[in-house]
């Protein structure tokens, strides 16, 4: 009898045990990435990607590109000889395409030990606090990464979807949006109209924009970057993707405003 007790006991353990392991790689995925220079817009050929928590790593290509397996709370860190390292926090809210631009220093320097530095926003750590110089426990010349409110920026083409300046309108200035999950295959799409007192900006802005790309940025990512072919005096726009949980993502964010 007590044997049998025992081992009833060992396989609930084991079950239990199985359920923590599933419950901790459950989030594991791979993520793809590009590497650049912030100076000069030009990919970095062979920086290193850590995953300091699993302790892995991979090289980029030739052209700054990089692939590597992730899962929540993960801090990678971006190496390049001659550059600041760049530390980030991986997410549920990360993306599966990562750009990371080097050249400042998002990570901080106490002694010999280099430490990721983070900021607090919206209920999230996120990286990006730039601190030119930390030693020991003096703190000089700290400037945060600025966070960039939703809505629609200029783009340029390279780096890809690097985002060229300020928001010609967010989301904040959207009258009205409504999902399209049926009419194009494999593709949802939000159809949007701006409030009547940024039509005229946005006309002006898509006219400046003619040739050119802009984009719409959502958590710090650009989703989509069209170019844009003539002015659009209307005030409509659509975000598209075949990414539709994302979609739906976005499109419920943008109705509970």
């Amino acid at each position: 009898m007590k044997h049998l007790i025992l081992l009833i006991l060992l396989i609930v353990l084991l079950s239990c045990c199985r359920t923590q392991t599933l419950s901790k790689t459950s989030n594991e995925r791979i993520i793809h990435g590009y590497s650049y220079d912030n100076t000069t817009g030009e990919g970095l050929n062979g920086t290193f990607v850590y995953n300091l928590t699993q302790g892995i790593m991979t090289v980029a290509d030739s052209i700054g590109r990089f692939k590597l397996k992730v899962s929540d709370g993960d801090s990678i860190r971006f190496k390049y000889v001659g550059m600041k390292d760049s530390v980030i926090l991986i997410s549920k809210k990360t993306l599966s395409y990562l750009q990371v631009g080097l050249d400042t220093a998002n990570t901080t320097l106490i002694g010999n030990e280099i430490v990721p530095t983070f900021y607090y926003f919206n209920e999230e750590w996120i990286p990006g606090a730039n601190i030119n110089m930390i030693c020991e426990d003096s703190i000089s010349n700290i400037e945060f990464n600025k966070h960039k409110v939703n809505g629609w920026y200029p783009v340029a083409d390279f780096p890809e979807n690097n985002i060229e300046g300020k928001a010609f309108v967010t989301t904040k200035d959207f009258a009205e949006v409504s999902l399209d999950t049926v009419s194009v295959p494999d593709m949802a799409v939000i159809e949007g109209r701006l409030k009547a007192e940024m039509i005229q900006k946005w006309a002006e802005a898509t006219e400046s924009r003619i040739g050119k790309r802009i984009g719409f940025v959502f958590n710090d990512s650009v989703i989509m970057a069209p170019t844009i072919n003539c002015r659009i005096g209307s005030g409509s726009f659509t975000i598209n993707s075949p990414d539709k949980a994302l979609m739906l993502e976005i499109y419920n964010s943008l109705k509970e405003k």
